[in-house]
């Protein structure tokens, strides 16, 4: 299985890479929505990400995430406690 991370974060990213690697999965990582944006080529199994990025939200580019890669499954994380969604 093929994830693409979307992490700004340096730590979590290593940490997240190690944790997939043990199940012998290969991740990509893409620190900003514009990274995550050229690297969304359709290889992926699944996209992994973060809620809240330098550049932007996952809900500002979600639309295009699915355009670019439309077979990935797609997990939004986040460390806020409470999210309210429109």
């Amino acid at each position: 299985m093929r994830v693409l991370l979307v992490e700004d974060e340096a730590e979590m990213a290593q940490a997240l890479r190690a944790a997939l690697k043990k199940y012998d999965m290969v991740m990509d990582h893409a620190p900003t929505l514009a990274d995550a944006a050229e690297a969304a080529t359709g290889v992926h199994d699944a996209i992994l990400l973060d809620r809240r990025l330098p550049d932007g939200t996952a809900e500002g580019i979600l639309p295009r995430l699915r355009g670019l890669a439309p077979r990935a499954a797609v997990l939004i994380v986040t460390g806020l406690a409470l999210i309210r969604l429109q």
